[in-house]
């Protein structure tokens, strides 16, 4: 397990950096994408030139967002939509390392605005109604920033020899994903909004909790799964009334991307750290605890759900499924950005 967070910890250090204060911005008047169901993120890293591609239901393309940011998103981390915006970090070019800002874009006019942090290397965002949250970690210990949206004030808390993987606002409270670097122990820490610690989770023996990156949450419950193979297919539920802890159990190992959507579960289980190999969509419902599965022939890089249809990111395509019957109902090539090297970091619902 050690090694698998090192692997993210390098990963980190490398991608760290960037945007100044506007670097940003679209370099284009937008356009509001009026029939757009979902968004892809596409990326360089070592140059500022990034974009945002919107689909309607069909997978047509309706609009373009170019955007002057390098590393914008990353694909471990599901890009945050909330209230209508969204929210990714731009990483910027890896050559300099300088990246202390989020990036918020409002998904009716697509009129961008960047949160300046005055972190590096950060590697997830929650926010809420009046704060930007991000994590990172460095030299042994993770920070928790929250950033005023109103005034653009920053506050953060350290974390002694913990590392955040995952962070997620709901009813409140913020709640960070972590693991102890001594000992591979993982917790969740339960923050209020001023960053003042109201509870901390004692996680030990449950592995679905160790290496968190992928959660949701609905009324009282965060949904979450780890990249930890040792996990065994185990769907982490904390109870955010209680702070306890439960699991569901599906046939599957290798969670991946997770997605709820009017009391259905969306897992998808593959190896994102490789190229190839068998997919699986586990959907549970979560009211008589029945689990279908359907086998995929492609990858799941991300997943979301929306407007009746899952929508899963594989390389270079997307790939829709009908949310009721799982039945394919299509799927896409994505054309890249000319010049050189780019890639796909990030899909979102845009409804």
């Amino acid at each position: 397990m050690k090694r698998t967070i090192a692997r993210f910890l390098t990963g980190a250090a490398l991608f760290m950096a960037a945007t100044c204060l506007c670097g940003c911005a679209s370099d284009e008047g937008p356009t509001a994408p009026v029939d757009a169901a979902i968004g892809v993120i596409e990326t360089r890293s070592e140059k500022e030139t990034s974009r945002i591609v919107f689909y309607d239901r069909e997978m047509n393309e309706v609009a373009q967002l170019p955007l002057g940011c390098a590393t914008l998103g990353n694909i471990f981390y599901d890009p945050l939509v909330y209230e209508g915006s969204l929210f990714a970090i731009p990483q910027g070019n890896f050559k300099t390392k300088d990246g202390e800002a989020v990036l918020q874009v409002d998904l009716d006019s697509l009129a961008t605005e960047t949160h300046t942090i005055r972190q590096p290397a950060m590697n997830d965002v929650a926010a809420s109604d009046a704060h930007v949250f991000t994590c990172n970690t460095l030299n042994y210990a993770s920070y928790i920033n929250r950033c005023r949206t109103d005034d653009g004030e920053v506050s953060s808390v350290s974390i002694e020899g913990v590392y955040v993987s995952k962070i997620v606002w709901h009813e409140g409270s913020l709640y960070a994903f972590g693991l102890d670097l001594d000992d591979d122990s993982p917790m969740i820490l339960r923050y209020d909004e001023n960053l003042t610690l109201r509870k901390s989770i004692d996680c030990s023996g449950c592995a679905y909790a160790s290496s968190v990156y992928r959660a949701v949450a609905d009324e009282s419950r965060i949904y979450f799964c780890s990249f930890d193979v040792a996990s065994r297919g185990q769907i982490g539920v904390l109870d955010t009334k209680s702070d306890t802890l439960s699991s569901i159990q599906l046939n599957e190992r290798g969670a991946s991307s997770i997605s709820l959507v009017d009391g259905r579960l969306y897992v998808a289980h593959c190896d994102t750290r490789q190229e190839q190999g068998d997919s699986v969509l586990s959907v549970v419902d979560l009211e008589t605890g029945s689990v279908e599965e359907r086998a995929l022939e492609h990858g799941v890089d991300q997943m979301t759900v929306t407007d009746g249809s899952i929508y899963m990111l594989d390389n270079w395509s997307i790939h829709r499924y009908d949310a009721e019957s799982m039945e394919p109902a299509g799927s896409k090539p994505i054309e890249k950005m000319p010049g050189s090297y780019s890639y796909l970091s990030g899909l979102f619902p845009v409804k």
